[in-house]
């Protein structure tokens, strides 16, 4: 393949050995660093921060999930869970919970559902709310 012109409106190396520049052709020619694939998801669209007024944490989770949903040019919606009804219709496994696109990505299979505080495993122990970089971890994956 090498010595062939290739047009491209890509500016990441392409797979099979090429090289090409945007609006540009280029001659072929191999690399040596990792393809670099387009994002194949689409980011997450709707962030929903669920708590009830007594919770402790829910300012430091809306305060993190609002600093991290700028960088991703996202806003947030707020839903208070009243009562344990509301808590069972949303899936609520305590204050603050964050969803993304309806899902709760800090959900672990034995969390009870209900109105009670919740608690978050960081790198520096548990807290009541996942730090910035669990949250962007989160919402750069869905």
């Amino acid at each position: 393949m090498s010595g062939q012109a290739v047009p491209s409106l890509r500016e990441e190396p392409a797979p099979g050995g090429l090289v090409v520049e945007h609006g540009h052709e280029l001659e072929a020619r191999p690399f040596d660093v990792d393809v670099v694939l387009p994002r194949l998801s689409p980011m997450p669209h709707r962030l929903q921060l669920l708590y009830f007024p007594d919770c402790p944490h829910w300012r430091l989770a809306e305060q993190r999930l609002g600093e991290v949903a700028a960088r991703f040019g996202l806003s947030i919606e707020h839903q208070l869970v009243m009562t344990e009804e509301e808590a069972e219709r949303v899936s609520f496994r305590g204050s603050p919970t964050i969803l993304i696109d309806g899902v709760d990505p800090f959900a672990e299979g034995d969390q009870a559902i209900g109105l009670s505080c919740r608690i978050y495993l960081t790198p520096d122990g548990y807290a009541g709310s996942p730090t910035l970089e669990q949250i962007a971890a989160v919402l750069d994956r869905e």
